[in-house]
């Protein structure tokens, strides 16, 4: 009995192995790396095989991976929970529930929705009360300056991530074809 399980264990955990980047690449977003912790409906990779739960995709897979979510999200409405990666720059879990614009860049679309809180703090600081934590001192210029410094960061990170992006499109035309 204890056998039978030990192989239906093995048999199963064969099963759920997560898409990872082939072990023979070329360079492309060697600095990005995705968390997919789910959504509402199964996503696919652009050859077809389905994305599991708690999935760790990085490279040029996880460039991949985006360019079918932008092109699931350009068809139907739902929501999906990530974390993104690249370089310096890295976001935790959020919620993902836009369309992705079938005519616009997923650089273009990351540096506005990732940066989104941000900005909306920057331009309306009496919303900040929220994000200080009861008892803690601290000044709202001091915060605003922090927010401002990352927001930079970001954006500098983005720069480099749409450069290579468009390195990598030039390389790659055929994925152009299935958005």
């Amino acid at each position: 009995m204890n056998n039978a399980r030990a192989i239906l264990k093995k048999l199963y955990h064969e099963e759920i192995v997560p898409i990872e980047e082939p072990l023979i690449t070329d360079d492309a977003f060697r600095d990005l790396k995705i968390i997919y912790h789910g959504s509402e409906v199964e996503l696919k990779s652009i050859d077809g095989r389905n994305y599991r739960n708690e999935s760790i995709i990085t490279g040029a897979e996880a460039y991949k991976f985006l360019f079918a979510l932008k092109a699931k999200t350009a068809k139907e409405s739902f929501k999906t929970w990530l974390e993104f990666s690249y370089k310096s720059y890295s976001h935790g879990k959020f919620l993902l529930s836009d369309k992705i614009p079938k005519d616009e860049p997923i650089s273009a679309f990351l540096r506005t929705r990732l940066n989104k809180n941000r900005q909306h703090l920057l331009h309306n600081p009496q919303d900040l009360k929220q994000y200080i934590p009861t008892g803690k001192t601290i000044r709202a210029d001091d915060l605003l300056q922090q927010i401002k410094l990352e927001s930079t960061l970001f954006l500098s990170v983005m720069d480099d991530f749409e450069q290579e992006e468009n390195s990598y499109l030039n390389n790659h035309p055929e994925l152009l074809q299935i958005s």
